[in-house]
């Protein structure tokens, strides 16, 4: 799994192409870039779910899990959380008026993280 976080800064260049964008790795995997909650919610079991920090490089990868939906508190505006990379800040979401999730670092910056998931 790590390979695939890697594969994805690699592919993305540290640019974040339009939310919902699709990218795919060399192995031919596609990895999707979340939008929102409700995109999430749709993820199936067994899946792959990923919360990356660009800046910082920070990785939280996690098996998306029928009777565990913890990939879903990313997507909480009312609950921070550690930011996965080295930078020791804290990350939290604000929604847009068009219902799309934006990710806030308090060290790395507004929309320096975004969700995604794969097979």
């Amino acid at each position: 799994m790590k390979k695939i976080a890697f594969i994805l800064f690699v592919l993305l260049g540290f640019y974040f192409p339009g939310w919902g964008a699709v990218v795919q790795t060399p192995k031919g995997q596609r990895l999707t870039i979340l939008s929102g909650i409700e995109e999430a919610k749709s993820i199936p079991p067994g899946k792959t779910f990923a919360f990356i920090c660009g800046k910082c490089k920070g990785v939280w990868m996690t098996k998306v899990k029928k009777e565990s939906r913890e990939h879903l508190l990313w997507f909480n505006p009312g609950l921070s959380q550690d930011c996965p990379g080295l930078c020791q800040g804290s990350v939290r979401s604000q929604q847009t008026k068009d219902r799309k999730t934006l990710f806030l670092c308090s060290r790395c910056g507004d929309q320096s993280a975004f969700a995604c998931c794969g097979g």
